[in-house]
């Protein structure tokens, strides 16, 4: 009996095992991280004697969306928000009164060091392919109403 190496495909099986091991593991501690400063804003904005501090209003980041992805593709409360607000910083303009970070970046700044870019490819990335044990997690590019229109340009003016 000897010891031999394994056989190319099975390292090779090896190897991409772990890098979807690590992938998952990666976009999961990123969309962790983006869950908990959502719900740090929207705790502040739905208490009373915070609410004059929420950065991010009804009309941007909703909190009341259902999506049948849950369990047996049960109905579930969902988060939705523009993709500016998630990804862009706001200039100060009629309906933010002080210059507003996006929930990105303020993401990123809880997630640890790391030799990857936290980019907007990572976001979209975790977004699109993270797949929790009920399936899909979020949706980029869907159409989500909102009751009024806090639209503005990048350069601060309205839309």
């Amino acid at each position: 009996y000897s010891l031999s190496p394994a056989p190319a495909i099975e390292m090779r099986d090896k190897i991409d095992d772990l890098r979807y091991e690590r992938e998952t593991v990666f976009y999961h501690m990123v969309l962790e991280a983006l869950l908990r400063v959502i719900q740090e804003e929207l705790k502040i904005r739905n208490q009373e004697e915070t609410k004059f501090l929420a950065r991010f209003s009804e009309n941007v980041l909703r909190d009341d969306l259902i999506r049948p992805w849950g369990r047996n593709r049960e109905k579930v409360l969902c988060y939705a928000m523009p993709t500016k607000v998630l990804l862009k910083k706001t200039l100060a303009n009629y309906y933010v009164p002080e210059d507003r970070p996006s929930l990105y970046d303020l993401t990123k700044e809880s997630l640890p060091d790391t030799i990857f870019e936290y980019s907007e490819e990572v976001l979209r990335d975790a977004m699109k392919n993270f797949k929790s044990p009920y399936g899909e997690v979020a949706a980029w590019d869907e159409k989500v109403p909102y009751d009024a229109c806090e639209c503005v340009n990048d350069d601060g003016t309205e839309e």
